[in-house]
């Protein structure tokens, strides 16, 4: 009898984790679902970015600008004003107090946000520890093309709209970001120019490759 109710127990547990899964990807499909025909996103922005080796943490305020299929605007007005423009092939940060220009190939590039905005690869994972319920779904995800850079992706969904609010990443060396997405708009026609960059006069360009 006391076998039996074990093996009851086991079956029961399996039953609910296939059920979890199955509801953790249906949350997902319906993510994807939301996206397929969105083509250009913005937000104001809050990221906070926490390096290992420090222990130290910087808390950053902005806007952000994305089009598909690879180009981003992260215009940062708090602490200090920073511009960050990926035109598609290459990655552009201005730091406007240093007066200094930093030009990184695309394919170089190691910025996070750029890697996984809600517009591009990210939409291809699949949920690989579920998705828990605080307010809004929680997801981690196994994303292939990055298994070598990431050893974890979370984002943070709505539950009523499915729009990805939030992206929680942790790298190879325990590096982390969080990424925080408020006043959410989508196919707002946001035009291609938002996304050229030209390097100010008196920046001095640094050429990262």
């Amino acid at each position: 009898m006391k076998r039996m109710a074990v093996l009851w127990a086991a079956v029961l547990l399996l039953i609910s984790g296939m059920s979890f899964a199955q509801e953790s990807e249906a949350i997902m499909a319906q993510v994807r679902a939301r996206y397929k025909d969105v083509t250009d996103f913005k937000a104001d922005l809050e990221l906070i970015s926490c390096a290992s080796a420090t222990g130290t943490c910087h808390r950053f305020e902005g806007k952000v600008e994305m089009k598909r299929p690879n180009k981003l605007r992260m215009d940062i007005k708090k602490p200090e004003a920073q511009q960050i423009v990926c035109d598609g092939r290459s990655l552009w940060l201005y730091i406007e107090k240093d007066k200094q220009v930093i030009r990184t190939d695309l394919a170089e590039s190691r910025d996070f946000l750029v890697l996984l905005n809600p517009l591009g690869k990210l939409l291809t994972g699949k949920v690989k520890n579920g998705c828990k319920t605080n307010g809004n779904y929680q997801c981690w995800l196994d994303i292939p093309d990055f298994k070598e850079l990431f050893k974890e992706v979370k984002v943070i969904v709505d539950k009523k709209t499915y729009e990805i609010t939030g992206i929680d990443v942790v790298d190879m060396s325990d590096n982390s970001s969080e990424y925080r997405f408020t006043k959410i708009k989508t196919n707002s026609g946001i035009k291609e120019d938002r996304f050229n960059f030209v390097v100010p006069k008196q920046a001095k360009l640094i050429d990262a490759n």
